[in-house]
């Protein structure tokens, strides 16, 4: 790890997210911050968490998991990893890192707050709430 501690710039959930071939830009399309579901049980389909990360200066390596966790239970709902590898002299300390996740089909089996963790290199580094609601029966 760099020997500060790195700084989350973004934590950002959408429908898509699409690096434009010609200039390697983020599109994220239909972020969003909370799911309005008609019944219970329900699923989601497949969305993407987005973290933005600077303060990387040395690592060389990286180690990512993101879990969708119930916050009173603590019990995983789901769980998604991946690393980056940098040789030589690692990330640059002014770097901003862009690293979309893919979160697959997620049940939902109450309303209500949920959380979701990201653990940098083995360790719980930040969370953010969602908020999964009923929606109202119309007539």
């Amino acid at each position: 790890m760099s020997e500060s501690e790195p700084v989350l710039v973004a934590f950002l959930l959408s429908d898509s997210a699409i690096v434009e071939a010609n200039t390697n830009k983020l599109s994220l399309i239909g972020c969003f911050s909370q799911f309005n579901l008609p019944v219970f049980p329900s699923t989601v389909a497949s969305f993407y968490a987005t973290i933005m990360l600077t303060n990387l200066g040395g690592a060389t390596g990286l180690a990512f998991s993101l879990q969708i966790a119930e916050p009173k239970t603590g019990h995983i709902l789901c769980a998604t990893s991946g690393k980056m590898e940098r040789s030589g002299t690692g990330f640059d300390q002014d770097q901003y890192l862009e690293i979309p996740f893919s979160i697959p089909p997620v049940t939902f089996h109450q309303p209500g707050k949920y959380e979701i963790k990201l653990l940098l290199n083995g360790e719980e580094f930040t969370k953010r709430p969602i908020t999964v609601n009923l929606l109202p029966k119309t007539k």
